[in-house]
């Protein structure tokens, strides 16, 4: 309908005469020139058009008037109608906000104030920010007129580049011109904002409210509310972000689509609460996920085939994030097609419109059945109802059509914080992503990670490397004695020769190696077509074309997979060394990583719980130096250090590999001598050595409890080479005096598993010769070296006469112990550990050894009958660093021994873990007497006939049956995964293979083979028979001497 009175847009191309074309005007008329003919002939069709048109407007103003009335009484019964189909507290439809204008909060207003004058304000507040020439549409004020109240100005751009300018801007309003805040200035209490919905202005009222109650716990938080996110910082810093929580699904076609989504479309899922995703086509557990949906527990359903042949059918994968998700009712169902079905009846509770509209009016059987069932159960269709979706948009689009059957319903609790739906189209699928968020602020965003410095090693610069570093300690400044020192050369003759670069501490892996540049620029080829086909309306060319990008994309992504495994099969089979070797094998058979699913306040929780309060220690360690232990560093101590270093371990804080540390040179050494001689001395150790990196690998069981994650800790790679010269001294040390007890068997040279296994065995066939019994009881301690408290370890240190200084310098990297957990998105606050050794240090099972020491003494003194090897020799107990076995030839005996090492383990402050301590009584035939009874604090031990020791299963017969069924299922489990590794690499070469076979299958099934496999060889025999039958491709039944002689290899026996 036409306006009553034009405005000056339809009498000046469409436009409406911004300030600057006014200005430009009276600027031309001020300077008067002579009237040409066609002047005033213009002049003249110009007034009489003028009159015309106001003719027109008088004698259709009354037609115009009532059909604005009517207009305004049906507008009326529309939201009448509307608000009774709501219920009894309807949430009115959303309104959405121009993405193209902005609001000035605090800008002067004039009584009736003309728009000529408000024109001139606007123009004098962009001068202000600098913006000059600054152009326009309209500028007005909203809201009704309010004594005392200034009201907010829209001001509508041209251009959303225009926003962004203002944005970019606006700071110098209230800034001088040395960048500090000037409240002097004029406009210094203006505030410029989006153009937002009511319910957007509802959220972000709802956040600055959030930051105010941060603010009263630590007032040096700052934060900045925008596009409905809250982001605090501090010092600089990003700390969290507040948003909006949401929820996502989609039909993925395919799971691996995931890893071939642009990071534009990948990085926000990991900001979903939960994300569920169908037609995964998923056959095996658990599905491969891209590096940032880690945070994510899976709950999945494998997809099936139903004629066995062609790709699966189905799959469904949910994946909830673990620190967000609290949801209500929300389902997903897609290829079914409802139309314009889902209205809401009158007496349904449902907070959001009753009508829904949709683009797509095919209803198909499935359809009904589905919307059927869904209003049984008391849930709505979310499609076509909600701010971002109200036309109920397409959600599948192909080059056969395009459809609404990508469908979400939602049950009552959570329709009146609906806030949006939104269907956003992605490169991979042709169906489309929907998501429906709500208003909530208890989404919480990690922390932004700072950059931090990455080392590379490269061997072909190692003669590059060593002269930078000769060439730095050359200079007469340089070579200073500190840890800083020796961190700053190493790091410049890295960057030096380009081997270290910081790196984005937020930046996540989101794709494959084998997704590539190439394939990022079809990714974003899609979007630059999908914004041309939505400007065209989705015509049916620039619809071909969108399509013709994505199937491109498919394409595209599916040759690069295929040709980086391609390349890596070459390499496998021409591999030469071992090295080049397993790096090939390596893609085929890494398993999915299980990331850590706990936050960083479970683990804070988690630690002090399992710890005591640090206590001051005042202890005094006085003495003379030894010789041995307290000598100063040499040349040989480092390089004995360095050559027990293995390359390829992950760094701690100070993110030097071991690499860079075996390649120095003699003045790289001699700098590490006066280093550590200096720390040696002054006994100062680094700040930063106290500190580790604590990597949680799931085991198995509930991925949010704590107790199911084995940590592993990653210490500074020059603190490990102080820690290994310290290790060697205190191990020869031991050895020289006889500290060690003889039935300690766990890391000491020229001793391992096998032995104590073997000696265990003699002593079990010796003890039960002439019918006799051999009663062991297996101890289990929980958290043996996390639980050992420091005040009595450096005690127990002190009086088998380890060295005070000694004592002293390691007191002093444990009184400050932290560690930080690596989480998906960075490292946690350092959380103290107050007790315990230190996790991965090679010193600590040393530690473990001394600190336990005087066990065997302890039983002897005690004068109890153990286990006679020789008339010189009886066995009391065997030790494998915290794995310890007591014996005894009766039970009473036994019985004792425990009762004296109750007493021994309460002043060492070990516990017993009761439910994985065990007692075997070892015999050749016979059956134990009634009543056989073990108690350790009046706490039954449990009796058993079987207990797996050192990785071994032992019987109480004393022989290995259990043993050698154990090691055969072990070994075709490897022969199973090996096998694989055989299919994904299409290995060709037979040495290649037996070459797998020997390192994954022969060393798994031959473990401890020399002590328990002598009765039960054809049970090895079985693992080379499966995989020379399968290797052949014959049946059971095949000889396994045939298979042997055709590919000439030799029996197991």
């Amino acid at each position: 309908m036409p306006p009553v009175n034009p405005s000056p847009r339809k009498r000046d191309g469409g436009r409406k005469k911004s300030r600057t074309d006014m200005e430009m005007e009276q600027e031309e008329s001020d300077s008067p020139l002579p009237l040409t003919r066609q002047d005033l002939r213009d002049i003249m069709e110009e007034f009489y058009a003028d009159k015309l048109q106001t003719i027109i407007d008088l004698a259709t103003k009354p037609l115009y008037d009532k059909i604005l009335v009517l207009e305004q009484a049906l507008e009326k019964l529309t939201a009448a109608t509307a608000a009774a189909s709501l219920g009894p507290s309807p949430t009115p439809r959303p309104q959405h906000g121009n993405p193209k204008n902005v609001v000035i909060f605090g800008l002067g207003e004039d009584a009736k104030e003309p728009p000529a004058l408000l024109y001139n304000k606007i123009t004098d507040l962009t001068k202000e920010m600098g913006l000059k020439d600054f152009d326009f549409d309209d500028a007005r004020r909203m809201g009704k007129p309010s004594a005392g109240k200034t009201r907010p100005v829209l001001l509508q751009l041209i251009r959303t580049r225009d926003k962004w300018a203002i944005f970019g801007a606006k700071r110098q309003l209230w800034t001088g011109p040395d960048g500090k805040p000037d409240h002097s200035k004029k406009y210094a209490k203006i505030f410029i904002n989006e153009d937002m919905s009511q319910e957007e202005r509802k959220a972000s009222a709802d956040l600055r409210v959030k930051l105010k109650d941060l603010r009263k716990t630590d007032p040096d938080v700052k934060g900045i509310v925008k596009g409905g996110t809250l982001t605090t910082m501090k010092a600089g810093v990003v700390l969290h972000k507040y948003k909006w929580t949401s929820v996502g699904y989609f039909n993925i076609e395919n799971l691996h689509n995931l890893s071939h989504l642009p990071p534009d479309e990948s990085a926000p899922l990991a900001d979903f609460a939960a994300l569920g995703l169908v037609e995964t086509w998923h056959t095996f557990s658990p599905p491969p996920l891209p590096p940032n949906l880690a945070n994510f527990t899976m709950i999945e359903s494998q997809a099936i085939k139903p004629t066995g042949r062609g790709r699966p059918s189905g799959g469904l994968v949910l994946l909830l994030n673990n620190s967000l998700v609290k949801l209500s009712s929300i389902l997903y169902q897609s290829n079914n097609r409802v139309g314009n079905l889902g209205d809401i009846e009158n007496d349904m509770q449902f907070y959001c419109p009753a009508q829904r509209n949709a683009k797509d009016k095919t209803i198909n059987k499935r359809g009904e059945e589905l919307m059927d069932f869904m209003t049984q159960h008391e849930l709505t269709l979310a499609n076509g109802r909600f701010h971002g979706d109200e036309d109920g948009k397409f959600t599948f689009r192909s080059p056969q059509g395009q459809s609404t059957i990508d469908l979400i319903f939602i049950s009552p609790a959570i329709t009146p914080l609906i806030s949006s739906m939104r269907v956003h189209t992605l490169s991979t699928s042709y169906h489309n992503l929907v998501t429906i968020a709500w208003q909530d602020t208890s989404q919480v965003n990690a922390p932004t990670q700072p950059p931090s410095l990455k080392f590379h090693w490269q061997p072909d610069k190692l003669e590059p490397y060593q002269n930078s570093i000769a060439q730095i300690t050359a200079e007469p400044d340089s070579h200073h004695p500190s840890y800083e020192s020796v961190i700053d050369t190493l790091t410049i003759a890295a960057k030096t020769n380009g081997m270290a670069y910081l790196q984005d501490g937020n930046k996540k892996r989101t794709h494959h190696p084998w997704f590539d540049l190439q394939c990022k620029d079809s990714a974003v080829n899609i979007k630059n077509c999908r914004k041309q086909a939505r400007s065209h309306h989705w015509d049916s060319t620039h619809a071909d074309i969108f399509y013709k990008a994505k199937h491109a994309h498919k394409k595209l992504c599916r040759e690069k997979q295929r040709d980086y495994f391609a390349q890596l099969r070459v390499n496998l089979s021409q591999a030469s060394t071992s090295q080049d070797f397993w790096k090939s094998v390596k893609p085929f058979r890494s398993k999915p990583f299980v990331p850590n699913a706990i936050n960083q306040k479970d683990w804070e929780r988690f630690y002090h719980q399992m710890q005591a309060a640090r206590e001051s220690d005042e202890t005094e360690f006085i003495g003379v130096l030894h010789p041995d232990l307290d000598a100063p560093f040499t040349r040989i101590d480092i390089y004995q250090a360095i050559h027990k270093t293995s390359n390829n371990k992950a760094p701690g804080l100070d993110a030097i590999p071991n690499e860079f540390l075996k390649s120095l040179p003699i003045q790289g050494i001699d700098l590490l001598v006066d280093c550590y001689n200096n720390i040696l001395e002054s006994e100062s150790p680094p700040e930063e050595w106290s500190r580790s990196i604590t990597v949680m690998i799931h085991k198995k069981g509930d991925k949010l409890n704590p107790n199911n994650y084995r940590p592993i800790a990653l210490l500074s790679s020059l603190l490990k080479l102080f820690i290994q010269v310290l290790q060697h001294r205190l191990t020869e040390w031991a050895e020289k005096c006889g500290i060690l007890p003889e039935a300690q068997g766990g890391f000491r040279q020229q001793r391992g598993c096998d032995d104590q296994i073997h000696v265990l065995n003699t002593a079990v066939n010796l003890g039960t010769n002439n019918n006799g019994k051999v009663y062991a009881c297996f101890f289990d301690f929980a958290r043996a070296f996390p639980s050992v408290p420091h005040q009595k370890l450096w005690s127990k240190l002190n009086d088998i006469g380890v060295s005070p200084k000694f004592i002293r310098l390691l007191r002093k990297i444990y009184e400050k112990s932290a560690t930080q957990v690596r989480m998906t998105e960075g490292l946690t606050d350092p959380i103290e550990i107050t007790e315990g050794l230190a996790q991965g240090c090679v010193l600590s099972p040393l530690l473990f050894s001394l600190y336990t020491s005087d066990i065997e003494q302890v039983l002897k003194d005690f004068k109890a009958q153990g286990i006679q090897i020789s008339p010189q020799l009886a066995l009391h107990i065997l030790l494998y660093a915290d794995d310890m076995i007591l014996m005894s030839p009766s039970p009473e005996g036994l019985q004792m021994k425990i009762r004296r090492l109750t007493r021994y383990f309460d002043q060492l402050s070990l516990k017993v873990h009761m439910d994985k301590t065990k007692i075997i009584v070892f015999r050749r035939a016979g059956k134990l007497k009634k009543g056989l009874n073990f108690t350790y604090k009046g706490e039954k031990i449990e009796i058993v006939k079987q207990y797996t020791y050192l990785g071994v299963p032992l019987s109480s017969s004393g022989l290995f049956p259990l043993a050698a069924e154990h090691f055969r299922k072990k070994g075709l489990t490897a022969l199973g995964s090996t096998w694989k590794i055989f299919t994904r690499a299409r290995l060709e070469p037979l040495d290649k293979k037996y070459t797998l076979f020997q390192a994954l299958v022969s060393s798994t099934a031959m473990y401890g083979a020399h002590i328990w496999s002598l009765r039960y060889l054809n049970e090895i025999e079985k693992i080379q028979y499966q995989f020379h039958r399968r290797l052949l491709g014959l049946p059971h039944g095949t000889p396994s001497y045939a298979l042997r002689l055709e590919l000439n290899r030799p029996s197991t026996r």
